[in-house]
């Protein structure tokens, strides 16, 4: 029997990102799990098309994967988060940046629950001729 999941909770404002700042440029990645400087985004996309983002850190290399696959086809204008676990604030973390906006769908995946969010212009920026 699948538990009964509590409604998901608001993502927190964030403080407003630099506007000046490109989606290419470096910036400083923070979770609750740690920090990193010199990152950039890469984008890509999963064998079924759907939008994948990594953090990648100059001097550390491949820092996480911030997508998931949730195992169903999605617009190319929505990216599913992985906002839990070692991931946990990365939502939050992609709204400060101006990535994305407003979570539209909430897909139940085992023990937890993916949420898809819309992409701002900056992420829509992001993911071109990927």
């Amino acid at each position: 029997m699948k538990p009964v999941l509590a409604p998901p909770a608001k993502i927190p404002e964030t403080e407003a990102y630099n506007k000046d700042m490109k989606p290419t440029d470096k910036f400083t990645f923070k979770l609750e799990c740690g920090s990193w400087e010199n990152c950039q985004f890469a984008p890509g996309r999963y064998r079924d098309g759907n939008l994948a983002l990594q953090v990648f850190s100059e001097e550390e290399g491949p820092i996480c994967t911030l997508s998931v696959n949730p195992g169903e086809k999605l617009d190319d204008d929505v990216l599913c988060v992985k906002d839990y676990s070692e991931n946990q604030g990365a939502a939050a973390f992609l709204r400060s940046m101006g990535i994305i906006g407003e979570c539209v769908k909430i897909i139940p995946s085992g023990w937890v629950d993916l949420k898809v969010f819309e992409l701002t212009e900056p992420g829509k920026e992001l993911f071109e001729g990927v």
